[in-house]
């Protein structure tokens, strides 16, 4: 399911993301929210986001299935990533979204800025609101979206926050998907666009 950011549904300002084998991918909106069905129904984001006439909309890398909104807020580039991956969790297959807020200072003076995440999202990491200048900090949080067709309970919270870090889960999808592409030799294709 490698969906670019720039094939929006209807010519609207939407995309999805999830995972291969999913039943209810994430409806991913260019602010960097998703709506989360498979019978939760809920819209999550970041109140960070200013609807700034800088953002961009686009897939990580060009290609991956994480979808990126970046854009200027107070002397600062903020990249809102989201993407699926696939957790087994007690034995049950899931489809977790994680998400990144990544602010980088390129301003002479210290930043505060909180992503303000929706209360759904369970925190991974905590480092603090203020960024000093020319330093990034990351604010990663998780999510489950999908449970691929079955009707088991959700994951704990606990469990989704042991089941690794944004970084180990974003290998495992860009591994993931760069070995499809290379079995079907479209990578190069996908790479040059």
């Amino acid at each position: 399911m490698i969906v670019l950011a720039q094939w929006v549904i209807a010519g609207s300002h939407e995309s999805c993301f999830g995972w291969d084998g999913d039943k209810d991918a994430a409806i991913a909106y260019r602010d960097g929210s998703f709506y989360i069905r498979d019978g939760k129904n809920v819209k999550v984001g970041f109140g960070i986001y200013n609807d700034s006439a800088s953002m961009k909309w686009y897939n990580h890398s060009g290609y991956l299935p994480c979808l990126v909104t970046e854009f200027e807020r107070d002397g600062c580039t903020v990249k809102i990533m989201n993407f699926g991956d696939k957790v087994t969790v007690s034995g049950n297959d899931y489809v977790a979204a994680y998400s990144r807020v990544s602010v980088y200072n390129h301003s002479e003076e210290a930043v505060f800025l909180d992503p303000q995440p929706s209360k759904e999202f369970i925190v991974l990491n905590i480092p603090g609101n203020s960024v000093s200048p020319g330093d990034t900090k990351n604010y990663d949080f998780v999510i489950a979206i999908d449970r691929l067709g079955n009707s088991y309970a959700w994951p704990s919270d606990d469990n989704l926050a042991c089941a690794g870090t944004w970084e180990q889960h974003f290998d495992h999808m860009k591994t993931y998907w760069d070995n499809k592409a290379r079995k079907i030799g479209i990578l190069n294709t996908i790479k040059i666009r």
